[in-house]
């Protein structure tokens, strides 16, 4: 491909490690040399597709169609005639060998696709519970989250570790027969369910930071071709061009969006009165502002912002957007006002109040510490 001029280096790079995962390959040093496997396909290939000149003429035809000079669907359907013509005579020529079956390109390893599923009625969901999940029953709240998510409604569940949170969209995703698509930023979390879903006999994969991209690449056709049971992803992830477009290709039959949160710290709840309290003596004050006089503006901005949004999650202040012009441009911040509960919220109230993991802790920790850090 580099001696023709084709691809990119990166398209290159791609493909080689496409056919040494696929064991078409074998590196040795620099070196890279055809294992068995890899002789077997190429004497199945025929000459035309293994020619430099096929992949010459269609990207000399991608060029036309990028400048308008020809369409895109035509292109399209010319590859699917050629495409179904090679395997045909490929079949043909594997047999003439004595061969059953030409040595088709290697699956990356993943799970077997589970059996093709049917939706289930809420009614049935006990049964599915035991079959599937191989539990004897639900525990507290779990059977009525489950019907109601697996009839279609929307859910938000706030309940306590080791509760049985997870099941409340595990099991309605079988129940709906599709794949369900969740979201998590815990990669330690994803990895550990993942793997019992899959001690389940059930069909899960993962995409986040810790997985090279041939896997995660691997993942997604999994996902288009409705193999999985569970797509695990990290919130990330729908940042990146393209994807969210992917996810969209096939609707996934349920969504879950996974939240660890915990409760306020004895610091923490100190600094959320001060911030209740400064709202009292003056409402409408901004977000800079209220840094400046509950932490001294020593901490994290977006920390305390955090801190934030969770006293407005528990409804007791409320954000709005404004905005002032300088200079041409418009700039946008927010203030803050108290609601009715959070006039009259006290250190039992503030209860209510629950944070993402590791939001705060380090606006709080360089408050106490004078802005140094420790």
């Amino acid at each position: 491909m580099k001696d023709s001029g084709l691809g990119t280096p990166a398209t290159r790079a791609d493909t080689i490690e496409t056919l040494l995962k696929r064991q078409y390959l074998t590196r040795d040093g620099k070196a890279l040399n055809a294992t068995e496997r890899g002789i077997r396909l190429i004497r199945a290939v025929q000459p035309p597709i293994k020619s430099p000149a096929m992949t010459g003429e269609w990207e000399a035809r991608l060029k036309r169609i990028q400048r308008g000079e020809a369409d895109l669907d035509g292109f399209m359907a010319a590859i699917g005639g050629y495409v179904r013509e090679a395997v045909t005579q490929a079949f043909a020529v594997a047999a003439d060998r004595g061969s059953p079956t030409p040595v088709p390109a290697a699956e990356p390893s993943v799970e077997p696709a589970g059996p093709r599923r049917e939706p289930v009625s809420p009614d049935r969901l006990l049964e599915l519970l035991q079959t599937v999940f191989r539990l004897p029953g639900f525990r507290p709240y779990q059977e009525r989250v489950c019907r109601a998510v697996t009839e279609g409604r929307d859910a938000l569940l706030v309940m306590p570790t080791g509760a049985g949170k997870s099941l409340c969209f595990q099991l309605p995703g079988i129940a709906r027969a599709g794949t369900t698509l969740v979201v998590s930023p815990l990669i330690a979390l994803m990895e550990d369910q993942v793997a019992k879903l899959r001690e389940l006999g059930l069909n899960a994969e993962r995409i986040h930071s810790g997985r090279d991209r041939a896997t995660s690449r691997q993942v997604c056709v999994e996902y288009l071709h409705g193999r999985l049971d569970y797509l695990f992803i990290a919130p990330e992830r729908l940042s990146v061009p393209g994807f969210p477009e992917m996810l969209a290709k096939r609707k996934p039959a349920l969504i879950a969006v996974a939240r660890r949160t915990r409760p306020l710290k004895p610091a923490e709840s100190q600094l959320v009165l001060q911030v209740l309290e400064a709202l009292r003596w003056r409402e409408g004050q901004t977000v800079r502002q209220l840094h400046e006089q509950a932490s001294g503006g020593q901490g994290e901005r977006r920390t305390f912002e955090q801190l934030l949004e969770a006293l407005a999650g528990a409804g007791l202040v409320e954000i709005r957007d404004d905005a002032f012009s300088k200079d041409g441009k418009v700039i946008p911040f927010r203030r803050l006002f108290l609601t009715e509960t959070g006039r009259k919220a006290g250190i039992g109230e503030i209860g209510v109040v629950r944070l993402r993991e590791a939001a705060v802790g380090a606006a709080v920790r360089r408050k106490r510490s004078g802005g140094r850090g420790r």
